[in-house]
């Protein structure tokens, strides 16, 4: 139930990231006008999911970037550049799109 639960968390908050480019600016056009809808105490509650799935499994980089998405939405740029970093030593794949968002919003380049 847990792995349910995690994955459709994912897919809300990430879309299809980590599909092909079209899916991409699909979700993320349309995840940009969702945000507003999104409160913090939901978000607080996803971020938790990711954290405890990540005492399990902390070799996944997948948890560690869509835990970063979350904290994007958060506008908690620290924490998310920190997940970033993360999954990126865990050899995992980050969506180029999230990159430039995160860097425009932080002011922190990769």
């Amino acid at each position: 139930m847990r792995s349910i639960i995690l994955v459709l968390l994912c897919l809300i908050i990430s879309g299809c990231a980590t599909t092909n480019k079209e899916c991409v600016s699909k979700t993320s056009k349309s995840s940009e006008k969702n945000v507003s809808i999104i409160d913090t105490a939901w978000l607080d509650k996803v971020i938790n999911v990711f954290s405890e799935e990540l005492k399990a499994r902390p070799n996944q980089s997948g948890i560690y970037y869509n835990r970063a998405v979350a904290y994007y939405y958060k506008k908690e740029y620290d924490l998310s550049w920190k997940d970033v970093r993360q999954a990126q030593k865990l050899s995992g794949t980050i969506d180029p799109a999230f990159l430039k968002k995160l860097t425009a919003a932080s002011g922190v380049k990769e």
